[in-house]
């Protein structure tokens, strides 16, 4: 899926707001972040600043 640009949220002040998703399109559990932060925004990636090291913690519980 590409990068959104269509609606007025695309952007926030970290950069680009919205994302295209990775993983197989048949998943059982889908995570959906709600707003890019600065490193999210730098590498275009969800979940690889503070909350995606959180989200790796509980993954492991």
């Amino acid at each position: 899926m590409p990068f959104c640009s269509r609606c007025r949220w695309c952007h926030n002040e970290e950069g680009i707001n919205c994302t295209g998703y990775f993983g197989p399109d048949d998943a059982e559990i889908v995570f959906a972040g709600e707003v890019f932060g600065r490193n999210e925004a730098e590498v275009g990636e969800a979940f690889v600043g503070e909350a995606g090291k959180k989200l790796d913690l509980l993954l492991e519980l």
